[in-house]
């Protein structure tokens, strides 16, 4: 086990003392701050699955086991009140080069953030960005998934005081659905208030056609039960996603992270797999994690067999009937966003990627090529495949 080794720098007042620490290695390092990561998380502000240690330990151990790992973390008299995860690495940033600290995270892991309690963070981000800056070994900060008003980018904000090359890129925003609190038995009248009406009369004409062939149900599992992940993810595999290459059985280290998250979040009773059941068979599941009256639905999928009927659109409707019955108030679609998410959604959240990069030329020269010449170039090919779209209409 690789020792955790760590770089101070204090600031202190008459009555405050104010800690910056560096842990550096492998696992062991979420080991050790594991039990107070997990009560700053419970403090409110970052209570979600995404920021747990669990869930960046489920990443590292799923696709980067041998990547350095590197946690930031402020103490206010020794009381941890700031963490941020990063990864120390080589990599490429569009086909260059560079020493890049980056978040802990890929497309499966939804969202990243800089760690904090409910308390004023102000002091603990400035602390964390003066210890990332007397590093020498970066040449840019890449964090990505950053949703808006995040720490992170008063993190960046930081950096830009101080006149470091920052930006941000703007990624696809997350759809919501806020529901309203509802009397027990009384849940048709507000969920059909939720529903457009073309969507309201579509889904009641294709569940009493799906009906006709035999009766409904909504099963939940709560547990984590092996052999029926299988079944959700053959039933993912065998349509569109698994043409594609992009289903989660597609690729051995997707398959045990989605193992993992589900294993350590149905410990705590976070994880829901929702089936409709026809016959004895699932024509349509949702692997969701719900959490503090939030659901979070990370990866849906349906029998292609029963496409005409929309059976994906009713089982959301049937999951969104369960959760207003317990008691929750959002389900976050989750990015990116999508025709059929957006239909069901009543707001979205926006979230980008964050970058600080080193001063000097290099710092310029990297912040040159992603701000100005990669970001013109995909402008224009996005204008270009607009006019060829509108062109070959008219």
């Amino acid at each position: 086990m690789q020792a955790i080794l760590k770089q101070k720098f204090k600031k202190q007042t008459a009555r405050r003392q104010f800690t910056v620490e560096a842990h550096t290695g492998g696992m062991e390092v979420l080991t050790h701050l594991a039990t107070e990561w997990q009560t700053l998380c419970a403090e409110g502000p970052c209570d979600q699955p995404f920021f747990r240690p669990e869930w960046i330990r489920t990443y590292l151990q799923a696709f980067a086991p041998d990547k350095k790992l590197v946690v930031v973390t402020a103490r206010l008299n020794g009381k941890l009140r700031a963490v941020l995860p990063l990864i120390e690495e080589r990599a490429l940033l569009h086909g260059l080069p560079v020493r890049k600290l980056r978040s802990t995270g890929n497309v499966h892991s939804c969202r990243f953030d800089l760690i904090h309690g409910a308390t004023d963070d102000t002091e603990a981000i400035q602390g964390i960005w003066n210890w990332l800056k007397q590093k020498t070994n970066w040449d840019v900060i890449e964090l990505e998934d950053v949703p808006e008003g995040g720490a992170c980018e008063a993190l960046m904000q930081c950096a830009d005081n101080e006149k470091y090359r920052c930006g941000k890129w703007e990624k696809p925003a997350s759809p919501y659905l806020a529901m309203p609190a509802v009397e027990p038995g009384k849940l048709d009248e507000p969920l059909q208030l939720l529903l457009r009406s073309s969507l309201r009369k579509s889904l009641r004409k294709d569940r009493r056609k799906l009906e006709a062939q035999g009766p409904l149900q909504l099963v939940r599992l709560a547990d984590f039960q092996p052999a029926q992940l299988a079944a959700f993810y053959q039933l993912e595999a065998a349509g569109w996603k698994g043409k594609a290459g992009t289903a989660i059985a597609c690729a051995a280290q997707t398959k045990q992270f989605y193992d993992q998250v589900a294993s350590f979040t149905a410990t705590g009773g976070e994880f829901s797999l929702y089936s409709l059941v026809q016959n004895g068979h699932a024509i349509a599941m949702q692997y969701c994690l719900t959490s503090k009256g939030f659901c979070y639905l990370l990866k849906p999928t349906y029998d292609e067999q029963f496409s005409q009927y929309s059976p994906g659109s009713l089982l959301m409707e049937d999951i969104l009937r369960d959760l207003m019955a317990r008691g929750f108030w959002e389900c976050d679609f989750m990015s990116p966003p999508s025709e059929w998410k957006k239909q069901w959604a009543n707001g979205q959240r926006a979230q980008s990627s964050c970058y600080i990069f080193r001063r000097g030329l290099l710092g310029q020269a990297l912040h040159a090529w992603k701000f100005q010449i990669v970001l013109h170039a995909r402008q224009l090919k996005q204008n270009y495949q607009a006019g060829k779209i509108i062109g070959g209409v008219s």
